[in-house]
């Protein structure tokens, strides 16, 4: 696996004058590693993206800058960036096995030597678990979550990370709306009213407006919108505004749908992860076929690359509070948070339930801050960057905002620009799974859906 590390600096000029060939630095450490001269209208927005390739797991200490002039911090800003060695997906099953599909699209070979490491825990184990590591979370057929699991989960997606979500035959429908009701702001966006009929259900890409279907543009022969599906959950949106349907059936009816939460999100299937939920009927027909077509573990593992993806910078403001929250079960003996110029700063600490939280009352200057989180037998280390806020202020001339994401690119990927889904890949695997399973399943699943 390739790591790609993708670093957009925004620079805005609120000057009344034109800014000529203006240079952007990007230093990693404090190591200049790429720069781009960039010319500025008066009152005009430049975005200049720069590609970094990362040799070692880590943290890595960003700053961007443009040439100097009266007003230093104004022309710097700073961004943290957590590189890893592997991510760490951890699956919930309400059954065994039931996101076994789902690890086969993320990790074909299912080994040891893959960009990922999945785990899979049962609903009883995940209330109890650790999920600081954890990086991405698939909940699948899971009958009903109870208050804390959902609070733990909110908390997971606050941080910046995604949640899947698959329903399935196990799932309790009033019980697992009564969970979510008092995350109604915060929660899955949406509330089960039942399953639907069986049928052909035809699929509407919309499109492919969506983030997660882009990549299948231009690729009519992909399967994407022929997905075998034969009955789904209906939703009912409890707020219409935050979550957005990402892919749909042709009768308008959700099938994909993302929430933010936080820094973070939400992604709902309306149906299951595959052919292993079955209605509860007397010939137990399946709710689909996803495994057997090559578009589902395709759409999965893009699904899976943008979570990744996706910037999880957290932005603090100098002059403003700040805090933050560590999943840590062992006692915290000792917390420091130091400032740029390595002064120690005033923290306040509480550790509850398993929750360690700091809090400061003002972060003094621009910069990176380390903390230190003293346990019995280990330490841990953590940096975060911050910056002026100058969205509210009369300053003029060339103004900078950064952010870094990192990306995710797999052996064997076409590398067409803009996309790094192995599609290619993926329909062999898909290939695969049909022949493999057409003998076990074909004739239960085609015969009254031909």
């Amino acid at each position: 696996m390739r790591r790609k590390n993708r670093v957009q600096v925004e620079i805005r000029n609120r000057g009344a004058t034109a800014e000529q060939s203006l240079l952007v630095e990007l230093l990693l450490g404090q190591k200049v590693v790429a720069s781009q001269p960039v010319t500025l209208p008066p009152g005009g927005k430049v975005i200049t993206d720069f590609e970094l390739q990362v040799d070692r797991p880590g943290t890595c200490l960003l700053e961007a800058r443009i040439g100097n002039d009266s007003l230093l911090p104004d022309n710097r800003r700073y961004a943290t960036l957590m590189v890893r060695e592997k991510y760490e997906v951890l699956f919930v099953e309400g059954r065994r096995d039931a996101s076994r599909f789902l690890q086969l699209a993320l990790d074909p070979d299912l080994s040891s030597s893959g960009p990922v490491q999945l785990r899979t825990l049962s609903p009883e184990a995940f209330a109890s678990a650790q999920l600081g590591s954890v990086d991405v979370l698939f909940i699948d057929n899971v009958r009903e979550l109870k208050a804390p699991q959902v609070s733990r989960i909110i908390e997971f997606a606050r941080s910046g990370r995604t949640v899947f979500f698959f329903p399935g035959d196990l799932l309790e429908l009033q019980a697992f709306n009564r969970s979510w009701n008092p995350a109604a702001g915060e929660g899955l966006g949406v509330e089960f009213l039942g399953l639907q009929p069986l049928d052909n259900y035809a699929i509407d890409p919309l499109d492919y407006r969506s983030p997660y279907t882009q990549a299948f543009r231009g690729l009519p022969n992909s399967g994407l919108s022929r997905l075998p599906i034969w009955t789904y959950l209906r939703t009912r949106f409890k707020d219409a505004s935050r979550s957005r349907v990402e892919l749909a059936f042709d009768n308008g009816d959700p099938l994909l749908v993302s929430t933010p939460v936080g820094r973070g999100q939400l992604l709902l299937l309306t149906t299951a992860s595959s052919s292993q939920s079955r209605l509860r009927s007397e010939d137990r027909p399946s709710w689909n076929a996803l495994e057997t077509v090559a578009a589902f573990p395709a759409l999965v593992n893009e699904m899976f690359r943008l979570a990744v993806s996706q910037d999880r910078t957290e932005r603090l403001t100098v002059g403003l509070p700040g805090n933050g929250l560590l999943e840590e079960k062992d006692e915290v003996r000792g917390f420091t948070l130091v400032a740029p110029g390595g002064n120690e700063i005033e923290v306040q600490t509480d550790q509850v339930d398993g929750f360690f939280s700091w809090r400061v009352e003002a972060f003094p200057s621009p910069g990176f801050y380390s903390a230190s989180a003293r346990l019995v037998d280990r330490e841990l280390n953590r940096t975060w960057a911050a910056n002026l806020d100058v969205s509210e202020s009369d300053l003029t001339g060339p103004v900078l905002d950064l952010s870094a994401t990192e990306t995710m690119e797999f052996q064997g990927s076409p590398g067409r620009q803009g996309q790094t889904l192995p599609l290619v890949q993926l329909l062999l695997i898909g290939l695969f799974l049909f022949l493999l399973l057409e003998l076990v399943c074909g004739y239960r699943l085609g015969r009254k859906h031909a």
